[in-house]
């Protein structure tokens, strides 16, 4: 579904911006002005295929399974790896532009990224959707996690 069809989103006037689905007006703009980039990443994680900024910040997930079965029940998982991996390179950049070198950098961005993860998976909304509960109860139950001591 595009962003301009999701509910709660208007983007071509920007009222409205979804902090838990990572759209920002930064966000929103790369992915009005570079939507065959954006494309090309979805090809790249629907085929396991993607560069390493892309996969840690889909991979990163898997740490915070609240905020992972929140965005499955909303069919939202690529997408929001994708408004993270834009985030994330703003870190990038700002810290190259802030003088450290490439490797600070890519370390202050993983941190920062995981920062965003553990907020949201800690957060009322997330914690309290009750769709989204329910993906957690069964991601919980696959793994094995649930009624154990």
């Amino acid at each position: 579904m595009a962003l301009s069809e999701r509910p709660d989103t208007k983007i071509n006037n920007m009222e409205y911006i979804n902090e838990t689905l990572l759209l920002f007006p930064a966000t929103v703009r790369f992915r009005e002005t570079y939507p065959e980039l954006v494309q090309k990443w979805e090809r790249q994680i629907a085929t396991d295929h993607c560069g390493p900024d892309l996969y840690f910040c889909l991979s990163a997930l898997d740490d915070y399974p609240r905020l992972r079965a929140f965005l499955d029940s909303r069919e939202y998982l690529f997408d929001f790896a994708i408004n993270a991996h834009i985030l994330y390179d703003t870190f990038m950049s700002r810290f190259v532009l802030n003088g450290y070198d490439e490797g600070q950098a890519v370390e202050l961005a993983n941190r920062e990224i995981r920062s965003v993860y553990r907020s949201l998976d800690d957060s009322t909304g997330i914690m309290e959707d009750p769709l989204g509960s329910l993906y957690f109860e069964l991601f919980e139950f696959e793994n094995g996690s649930v009624g154990q001591d």
